[in-house]
């Protein structure tokens, strides 16, 4: 009897002890975190101000001016963008003219700073010899065909005397090279004051533009309004690193 006793106890003890290290190893499981569900997690928000992490998230250029082009933006609107990382949320508005849309671009696009106005711009791209003047041909088809030759996507495009200036050069007027179409159209993409953009139904605003190296989009005007000296595209630049 005393023997049976004992075994009957032996085996209460161990049933006890099996169902205590089972149930530590079921708290084990559940809720250790390396066995979190990874589409539990908080997602993490990407700081695109930083150039060297920006680079990784890149957003083709094309894809970029659409989705801007469809926002139908006025020329100078003052905008708030949204973008894709925590410091945005206290970021102040952007007045979008043409040298403003080019920085907005060249950050979002390419991570890269690049200065504020036209002109900064542009001396600033001679400064790093990264600036092309146009070279003009006999026939206005053949310097058509050489910038096509030439020109690569997200090249900042240069105007003087599109409007009354001071500067020395008179640079006033920056937009960006897009692409050419099956016909060898060539496309650029900006702020433009004048003329519309692809699928637009007002004048001028942020939106993709045909771009054509002959065509005046401004001047320089007397007191009376009349044109004295017309606008003139003088080259482009190359700033992306490449």
């Amino acid at each position: 009897m005393r023997f049976v006793w004992k075994i009957g106890l032996t085996f209460l003890f161990l049933t006890i002890a099996f169902r205590f290290t089972k149930s530590l190893k079921s708290s084990d499981s559940t809720d250790s975190p390396s066995n979190v569900s990874e589409t539990t997690q908080t997602p993490i928000l990407i700081d695109t101000s930083n150039s060297a992490v920006a680079h990784k998230n890149l957003i083709a250029l094309d894809e970029f001016a659409e989705k801007m082009n469809k926002l139908e933006l006025s020329y100078s609107e003052s905008w708030k963008p949204i973008r894709y990382n925590i410091s945005a949320q206290n970021e102040s508005n952007w007045v979008m003219d043409c040298s403003n849309t080019a920085r907005f671009t060249y950050q979002e696009v390419y991570g890269i700073e690049i200065p504020r106005t036209s002109l900064d711009q542009y001396l600033y791209s001679k400064k790093k010899n990264r600036f092309s003047p146009i070279e003009w041909a006999q026939e206005e088809s053949t310097t058509k065909q050489a910038l096509i030759s030439k020109l690569q996507a997200g090249d900042l495009l240069f105007w003087k005397n599109t409007y009354n200036v001071e500067n020395d050069p008179p640079i006033s007027h920056v937009m960006i090279y897009l692409s050419t179409d099956d016909t060898d159209k060539m496309f650029m993409f900006g702020a433009a004051t004048q003329s519309r953009s692809r699928g637009s139904v007002k004048s001028g605003g942020i939106g993709i533009y045909p771009f054509d190296p002959y065509l005046k989009i401004g001047c320089r005007k007397d007191s009376n309004g009349k044109c004295l000296v017309s606008s003139e595209f003088v080259g482009w630049s190359r700033l992306r690193n490449d």
